[in-house]
């Protein structure tokens, strides 16, 4: 199996084998180390999850979500340094590596973090304002969110918000909150 690197100064693409290790393949053309290509970098964070062909991601525990929101919070230098630091694993995937010890044992971890960041984009455009309790989501959020239908997104597509209905989103939630 080979993985798609590109070269960091000519751009050139191409593939080395799966093993290879990425601190010692230069590119063949100008002899420049070399990193993996953005759908390279995607396809490692995604390896550990179980994605459906139609690309859905899977639904997953609320309280996974929940332990993985309120940890991020909580770590001081932030969730990127975490995620800086386990992109070098790929044996459950840098996101299992990242945050895999905050969720329950058998946790699709990459599903629960592309959720909870499904929810901060909403947040972001003021979708869950009504939703929240003392800055946090409420259950219905979570509860919703956690098995709301979302595609994953893909590497090289733009996108104009979040990948599902965020108005059919917003409307379960509310339902959800009415109960």
């Amino acid at each position: 199996m080979e993985k798609t690197l590109q070269c960091t100064k000519c751009a050139k693409v191409f593939a080395v084998e799966q093993s290879a290790q990425l601190s010692e393949v230069n590119c063949p053309q100008c002899g420049t180390p070399a990193i993996p290509g953005l759908a390279a970098i995607w396809d490692m964070v995604w390896s550990s999850s179980s994605v459906s062909e139609d690309g859905l991601v899977p639904p997953v525990d609320p309280s996974d979500m929940k332990a993985l929101l309120r940890t991020g919070r909580e770590w001081p230098m932030g969730r990127e340094r975490h995620m800086a630091q386990a992109v070098g694993s790929t044996a459950r995937g840098p996101v299992a590596a990242a945050f895999g010890s905050v969720c329950s044992p058998d946790a699709d971890v990459t599903a629960v973090w592309y959720r909870v960041v499904m929810l901060g984009m909403c947040d972001e455009a003021g979708l869950l304002s009504a939703h929240k309790h003392d800055g946090d989501f409420t259950d219905a959020v979570f509860n919703i969110a956690a098995k709301f239908p979302m595609k994953r997104v893909e590497a090289d597509a733009e996108y104009q918000g979040p990948p599902f209905d965020t108005e059919e989103f917003i409307k379960q939630v509310e339902r959800a909150s009415a109960e």
